[in-house]
C-alpha cells in the first residue's frame, strides 16, 4: 500500500456489512438497531449507514459520504458441526475523506471495517485522479 500522509484527501468506495452485535442475540442490521433504540424517531437508511461507517473510519475526517446501494445477501457460515445460511445487509458507499492520523488510519485499514469485515472491501484513490 502506498504511504498515507496526514492532510491527504482521498476518494473512497467501500462495501461493508453494517451490523451491530446484540448481547446474546446475535447481529442485527444497523438500521433495525437504530429503530429499536429510538422507535419514535425518523430513521433514514443512508444516514444510519453513514454514521455507522464514520464511527469506524478512525484516523480520518469524512467530508462527503453517500449510499450507492443496499441489499440483503445470504451468506453461508459454519455453526457448530454444521452450516447455516444467514441473511446480512450489504451496503456500497462512497465519498471523500481526509487523513488526519495516518498511523491510526493504516491500522483501521489493516483491521477492516464492521463486524463482517471479511465480506467487504475499501478502495482509496487520490482526489486528483479521474473518477471511474
Amino acid at each position: 500500500m502506498p504511504p498515507l500522509r496526514d492532510g491527504q484527501p482521498l476518494r473512497f468506495r467501500v462495501r461493508l456489512v453494517p451490523t451491530v452485535r446484540q448481547t446474546g442475540k446475535g447481529e442485527i442490521d444497523a438500521l433495525l438497531y437504530a429503530v429499536r433504540q429510538a422507535p419514535d424517531g425518523q430513521h433514514n437508511r443512508a444516514q444510519v449507514y453513514a454514521e455507522y461507517l464514520t464511527e469506524r473510519l478512525v484516523g480520518v475526517s469524512v467530508q462527503e459520504i453517500r449510499l450507492d446501494g443496499a441489499r440483503l445477501t445470504g451468506m453461508v457460515r459454519r455453526q457448530g458441526s454444521g452450516w447455516t445460511e444467514r441473511v446480512f445487509p450489504v451496503a456500497d458507499m462512497g465519498g471523500v475523506l481526509t487523513v488526519t492520523d495516518s498511523v491510526q488510519f493504516a491500522a483501521t485499514l489493516a483491521q477492516g471495517l464492521g463486524r463482517q469485515r471479511g465480506f467487504g472491501f475499501i478502495r482509496l484513490e487520490p482526489t486528483n485522479w479521474p473518477s471511474g
